[in-house]
């Protein structure tokens, strides 16, 4: 019983030493966001607070946003991105008016704004968190996606 503790302990100071950087990292990133919409945010967002942003994609390839503006990890359901509401740029290009255009549609489609990268590229877009795998993933095929984002699991599923 005492080394199943020690092991239970080990692995708990493993996992939090691991999710140590993800953690200084989502606290800068809510410094910037504190009892602000991200439409405010980002209309006096400076470099240094996109800079932020950008570091969090590229150290644990992506992050997601309310539409009001609040980074959140969700981890129940399936993300489903919105037809034709989907950019791809370099992360070098992203910039704040593009963020705020996104927040923009997040809101008119009561959606979440994802960032992304996938093989040197950024992806932006609007998406919807579906409880129901099923639905999620005919919801996909509707508007025409190649996967869901299982938020769980964290793994990707794809339509066909």
């Amino acid at each position: 019983m005492l080394n199943k503790t020690r092991n239970t302990l080990e692995a708990i100071k493993q996992i939090c030493f691991i999710d140590k950087k993800a953690k200084e990292l989502k606290k800068k990133l809510e410094l910037i966001f504190i009892d602000k919409t991200l439409s405010e945010v980002f209309k006096i967002m400076n470099r240094k607070d996109l800079r932020i942003i950008k570091d969090y994609c590229q150290e644990f390839g992506g992050i997601t946003l309310s539409k009001q503006g609040k980074v959140i990890t969700l981890n129940s359901g399936f993300m489903v991105s919105i037809k034709e509401h989907e950019k791809v740029l370099t992360i070098s290009k992203l910039n704040t008016r593009i963020l705020n255009k996104y927040l923009k549609l997040a809101i008119s489609k009561d959606g979440f704004v994802g960032l992304w990268l996938d093989n040197g590229k950024l992806y932006l877009d609007i998406s919807k968190n579906i409880i129901n795998k099923q639905v999620a993933i005919a919801y996909a095929i509707e508007q025409e996606q190649l996967a869901i984002f299982d938020n769980f699991n964290r793994v990707c599923i794809y339509t066909k």
